[in-house]
């Protein structure tokens, strides 16, 4: 079971923020930014990523992805996001990774591209690997990328 918590009221909100938090942290860690965020108009939710916090199964070390391994994190994330746009079609969604939940937004934002309206990545790195991922997607261009200073 990977468990979850939501911030704020989708009532007014101006987009969802999903959190995928570091290695050896949990989605309790966000708190304050979650809170902040809330207050500022958003709505957020984090997980507890396999093996972490709340999603950490009776007997189990605390890291342990299990059987599905990484790719099993990924996809909780990208499950996750799907649920959300699914519950706010109308919002966009912001998915926010930090250190370890960076890298696999990196991945959701490769297989899943479709679902972000926008990727915030926090204390990460390989980000040219993910750019190449990202141009040898079709429908990806550099062309679409705001960095403030366009």
């Amino acid at each position: 079971m990977i468990a979850a918590t939501r911030w704020g009221s989708p009532e007014g909100a101006k987009a969802v923020v999903q959190i995928a938090h570091g290695m050896a942290e949990h989605m309790a860690r966000y708190e304050r930014v979650a809170q902040a965020l809330s207050g500022a108009g958003y709505l957020v939710y984090a997980m507890d990523h396999r093996g972490h916090g709340k999603s950490i199964p009776a007997g189990d070390a605390p890291g342990d992805f299990g059987e599905a391994a990484w790719a099993g994190l990924v996809d909780d994330v990208m499950t996750l996001g799907q649920i959300l746009k699914e519950d706010h079609p109308d919002l966009p969604l912001i998915l926010f990774g930090h250190s370890m939940g960076s890298f696999a937004a990196q991945q959701v934002a490769v297989k899943a591209s479709g679902t972000l309206d926008a990727l915030v990545l926090s204390g990460s790195a390989a980000q040219d690997k993910f750019v190449e991922a990202m141009m040898a997607d079709e429908g990806f261009s550099l062309s679409n990328i705001n960095d403030g200073d366009t």
